[in-house]
């Protein structure tokens, strides 16, 4: 990401660096290890929120400014749809420490088939690099492919175009029994 002291673009109020109430959570987690995976529900939506943009600043989409009415708008879908639609939430000693937003659909010129199509799968960035971090997104995925089974999906799709991490990302989806299918490119213009 671009430091935002030098770029005109970067947005304080989702920036970490130029707002740190905007990152994740700094804070050291201390509670005991155990990883709680459920659907979000109406009272989560602050927290999952404060993940969420995060995610966005840390991603190539970071200079954009974060929506809260597009992600109340998401949000709200998983609440209201939730046989076509999944917010899951990890969370460890009451606290939410990562998520994963998914929709189902069809590929785009086929009549059946059931894919589900998960747009994000974030960890707060204070257990992304260990082993406990691994377990959550392992959960996660474990349990997005679970809810798509019992909604009669034959595919599940994760797709990865925050721009941050894509080597790490590739293992860890090619350790679980993964094909990459190809790859998302983007040209900033």
């Amino acid at each position: 990401m671009t430091d935002p002291k030098t770029n005109p673009k970067t947005n304080p109020k989702t920036d970490p660096k130029a707002n740190p109430a905007a990152g994740p959570i700094t804070t050291p987690i201390t509670t005991p290890n155990v990883i709680r995976i459920a659907r979000a529900t109406p009272d989560d939506r602050p927290a999952i929120m404060a993940l969420a943009r995060a995610d966005h600043a840390e991603s190539i989409f970071g200079d954009l400014v974060f929506s809260e009415r597009k992600f109340s708008t998401l949000f709200d879908k998983s609440i209201d749809q939730p046989n076509s639609c999944l917010t899951l939430l990890a969370a460890i000693g009451g606290e939410i420490v990562g998520f994963l937003y998914c929709t189902l659909g069809q590929y785009f010129i086929a009549e059946d088939g059931v894919i589900a199509n998960v747009n994000v799968v974030y960890v707060d960035q204070r257990l992304r690099q260990s082993l406990l971090g691994g377990k959550v997104a392992l959960r996660l995925v474990r349990g997005v492919s679970k809810w798509a089974r019992a909604q009669g999906a034959y595919l599940v799709m994760f797709y990865v175009t925050s721009g941050t991490a894509i080597a790490k990302t590739d293992r860890f989806f090619r350790k679980l029994g993964m094909t990459s299918l190809g790859g998302n490119y983007a040209m900033r213009l």
